[in-house]
């Protein structure tokens, strides 16, 4: 019972009316940068996160450029994480990610091209190639919660 009038009052809460659709502020706004300061219990603050929107292009299409930069050290230990996604400005799918991430045990880099269209990625060089029909990955999907 208790889960079910989350659910309602969640519904209720994410079902804007006519009007409150048109007044809605945008879920990314080119220009918006948004700055942390990192802190762990243990060692105090430890570093610095920004999340960023910018305008782009990708393949033609326009494109927000969604960033997040991550940078933290506790003692010698460096940790950096810096991630890069492009929405198509129209549909608010994914077109393409990035991720570097570093840390004292190992590094991991990703570039991944999304398509929604099977065919449309014929000839192109890149290590990681993607075909879904709505796709959506971590960093739009923090845009899109923090929206709600």
């Amino acid at each position: 019972m208790r889960y079910a009038t989350l659910l309602i009052g969640l519904q209720l809460l994410t079902a804007p009316g006519a009007d409150a659709q048109e007044t809605a502020r945008p879920l990314v706004r080119p220009g918006e940068t948004l700055t942390y300061r990192v802190r762990s219990a243990r060692f105090g603050d430890i570093g610095t996160a920004v999340m960023r929107v910018e305008s782009d292009s990708v393949r033609g299409r326009a494109a927000y450029r969604l960033s997040f930069d991550f940078n933290a050290k506790i003692a010698v230990f460096k940790v950096s994480d810096q991630t890069r996604s492009w929405l198509d400005q129209e549909t608010l799918t994914t077109l393409r990610y990035t991720k570097a991430e570093r840390s004292p045990i190992g590094k991991r880099d990703e570039i991944v091209d999304v398509f929604t269209t099977l065919g449309s990625w014929t000839g192109l060089n890149r290590v990681n190639v993607l075909a879904c029909t709505e796709p959506l990955e971590e960093l739009a999907f923090i845009y899109l919660v923090r929206g709600l």
